[in-house]
């Protein structure tokens, strides 16, 4: 790739090792931590704060190619108090630098307590003298904090009390307060399940079966079955999980026959999907507004690819808090979030068509949209199967640009901060697409890095699908 800027060829490189080290109870936490930030950054406006910020969130994006999570969680809290434009009290920045670990996220309704541990990300003194109470309830349910407990030695240890706690998903709430005052509020997922052990056993017994996994449904059960194992133990996922409903899922997939679609047009919602295509199977995560159900005329479809260190959950939830999940539902659009395993790793053209078999996909208006890494896979299936997308959006990523007539209909939104490692890279591609003959328009936001480039160009990246849907 003779465009590539160093840092690109060091994320592709990096993206190769960052999810193993990430896939611990830190990648749930920074995740958590990133997704306050977005939603912070989406209602700012003083320009200086936001300056400040990107500067900050500069930071944490390097400590994360260089695998230092304290400095990503570092960085991220620095961009906060930016954003605020205030100076954090040492009381608040002792309650900050903690995270609340459950043993698990999914459990029976059987069981009387969860362990759960409160310690530190980064260290942070804690102010002589301060007398500082945890508090943890169940959003929706409890009036009164199901804990309450002074904060003296580090880490904190306790059960959490979870009688009369329904089968549900539920929200956990943890706030760190002096004197009533909260310095900082936190939530996580919890799910309960009715008879989970023997629920669970079924699922797992049939996941050690040897069948064919050639459908959806079939792919998609050994998916959830070992999606749910893993919330039973104290190894936490990257984002919050739906883990009963899921579940429930999961068990509606093992009863249904082998030839009969679960996944099609009158199931809406948001699905985590094992889809094969090709030799393999792709992982993605879709979402389906309600209309769809009653749709009469075919949708338009949006592909998001991520980048690197991320999933088929981070433009769901990561890139401002979930953005393109709001903007695909003010269209009524489907969204496919693939898991990108490196440019030009995922058979794009065959998940398509695999899901155009199952929902009312407007194959003529197929968007794609890429960040970073997912940039570059996005620019290897335009230019492999231009004729499948209607416009592409490739933002702080770079790739090889070749000359065909398919591709110069083929309309490009190309992007990228000017204060992001990305930006050599994408104006090279400009270039190479403008002087190919291709559309291709040129974004470039002041003072923006490389994470949070993504909110930024989201709405502008929306008006330009808009532009080129043709009904």
């Amino acid at each position: 790739m003779q465009i590539m800027s160093s840092p690109i060829r060091k994320l592709l490189a990096l993206g190769l090792v960052l999810t193993p080290a990430f896939a611990q109870v830190d990648r749930y936490e920074l995740g958590l931590r990133l997704r306050a930030f977005e939603r912070e950054l989406a209602l700012a406006s003083d320009p200086l704060a936001l300056r400040a910020a990107f500067v900050a969130m500069n930071d944490a994006v390097q400590s994360f190619f260089r695998m230092d999570l304290r400095g990503v969680a570092l960085g991220v809290e620095a961009a906060h108090w930016q954003l605020q434009q205030t100076a954090p009290s040492p009381e608040e920045r002792f309650a900050r630098s903690l995270q609340m670990t459950l043993a698990a996220r999914l459990l029976s309704t059987g069981e009387g307590t969860l362990q759960f541990t409160c310690k530190s990300v980064y260290p942070e003194p804690k102010p002589e003298g301060k007398k500082l109470q945890l508090l943890v309830a169940i959003l929706g349910i409890d009036k009164q904090p199901r804990i309450s407990v002074t904060l003296d030695e580090l880490p904190l240890i306790k059960d959490l009390p979870l009688a009369h706690l329904p089968p549900g998903d539920h929200t956990l709430q943890w706030r760190i307060c002096e004197n009533g005052k909260d310095l900082v509020v936190r939530e996580q997922g919890l799910s309960l399940a009715k008879d989970l052990d023997a629920r669970l056993a079924l699922l797992l017994e049939r996941d050690q079966q040897t069948v064919e996994r050639t459908t959806i449904e079939a792919a998609t059960e050994r998916h959830l079955t070992r999606m749910l194992q893993g919330m039973t133990k104290q190894r936490s996922e990257e984002t919050i999980l739906p883990g009963e409903r899921l579940l429930r899922e999961c068990e509606a997939l093992a009863k249904i026959a082998e030839a009969t679609p679960y996944y099609q047009k009158e199931r809406v919602g948001q699905f985590w999907l094992r889809v094969p295509t090709g030799k393999g199977t792709t992982t993605i995560r879709l979402v389906v507004p309600p209309p769809v159900a009653t749709a009469t005329e075919l949708i338009p479809l949006v592909l998001a690819l991520h980048g690197a260190g991320g999933s088929e959950n981070l433009f769901c939830d990561g890139y401002g808090d979930g953005a393109i999940v709001k903007l695909c539902a003010q269209r009524g659009f489907i969204l496919c979030a693939p898991r990108v395993a490196g440019f030009g790793g995922s058979d794009l053209p065959a998940l398509i068509e695999t899901l155009a078999t199952r929902y009312p996909i407007d194959r003529k208006h197929v968007f794609i949209i890429g960040h970073s890494m997912g940039a570059m896979a996005t620019i290897e299936a335009v230019m492999q199967t231009p004729a499948c997308f209607a416009a592409a959006a490739a933002i702080s990523g770079g790739g090889v640009v070749k000359k065909s007539a398919a591709l110069a209909k083929l309309p490009f939104f190309v992007a990228a901060g000017s204060a992001d490692f990305g930006k050599g890279a994408s104006e090279k591609l400009h270039q190479k697409l403008q002087a190919a003959g291709i559309n291709s328009s040129w974004h470039e936001y002041p003072d923006v890095e490389h994470l949070s480039i993504v909110q930024i160009a989201l709405p502008d990246v929306f008006t330009f699908f808009d532009q080129h849907l043709q009904r």
